[in-house]
């Protein structure tokens, strides 16, 4: 494999999805928004691809794609979950809360002390969604309290069961109740949390590889990789300083990422207000932290 190849393999390894900006030649069947995965990479180079509705052409150099956002990627392991929290009157308001500007968000949590955690830091944005012992608990209010419960009935079917002022709770009675009241709805309600997308994505910030285009940092734990893309809350195809930052972040590329300590040294190597708005406390060599560091 010639450098020009090895260089697009390392960004683009097996298994990433891809979504099609526009082919250099048309091809039939292949529209812009398609959607796809990596297999592998040729000498020319070309990225070898199964696109999501069969098709296997590869892309080229002069062919213009990007790597799927994490919160896209979310959306696509979590899409039954979406499909009915989208159903919910305030969750589904999109004409008010379109979702380009309030996206989805996942975050697996491990156990109720996390999830207070979380809950102690407060403002959450409308869809913002954690999942803790096989429940999920979506945002209906943005930067509100008002949390839809879910759990999943069976495999794959999501069905709500409450609506739940958690910080209400964590605030009135205190940390050991608010403990005892999660458990007892794990208990009750609760199985094995679906599997996690594995990806962390930093808060956006400023850096000069992007050109000052709020940019987030992406940590994939299972593969040991971290990459920059521009902020979600942000994204839009058809803006040229947008394209730009996906330029940017094609060419800073992807880089090894083995511990969260290497995340932290990442942020510091791409500027201070990164490494001041995004960098993670460290604890027992896990992820102790959401947001930036004192």
């Amino acid at each position: 494999m010639n450098e020009k190849a090895k260089r697009l393999s390392a960004a683009y390894p097996p298994g990433t999805r891809i979504k099609l900006l526009d082919l250099a030649n048309f091809e039939d069947g292949l529209p812009v928004g398609m959607r796809g995965t990596v297999v592998g990479c040729d000498d020319q180079p070309a990225l070898l691809m199964r696109w999501d509705n069969g098709r296997t052409l590869s892309l080229l150099m002069e062919d213009r794609y990007r790597r799927l956002r994490p919160d896209e990627i979310a959306g696509e392991r979590y899409g039954d979950l979406t499909a009915v929290c989208d159903k919910n009157m305030w969750i589904g308001n999109f004409s008010e809360y379109p979702s380009r500007d309030y996206p989805y968000t996942f975050e697996e949590i491990d156990d109720p002390a996390t999830l207070m955690g979380r809950m102690e830091h407060g403002n959450w944005s409308l869809r913002t969604c954690f999942l803790c012992g096989g429940l999920a608990f979506v945002q209906q209010s943005n930067g509100g309290d008002e949390w839809l419960a879910l759990y999943q009935h069976k495999p794959g079917e999501w069905a709500p069961f409450d609506s739940i002022s958690l910080e209400h709770i964590l605030r009135g009675r205190g940390q050991d109740a608010f403990e005892a009241y999660v458990n007892s709805l794990v208990e009750k309600y609760g199985q094995k949390p679906i599997a996690s997308n594995e990806i962390h994505t930093s808060p956006d910030f400023q850096c000069g590889a992007t050109d000052g285009f709020p940019t987030v940092l992406c940590y994939d734990l299972a593969d040991h990789q971290a990459w920059l893309e521009p902020s979600p809350a942000l994204y839009d195809e058809d803006d040229p300083l947008c394209q730009d930052c996906i330029e940017a972040c094609r060419i800073w590329g992807l880089r090894p990422c083995e511990s969260w300590e290497d995340y932290n040294n990442l942020l510091k190597s791409i500027g201070d207000e990164a490494y001041e708005n995004a960098a993670v406390a460290i604890e027992d060599q896990g992820f102790g932290g959401m947001g930036g560091m004192a």
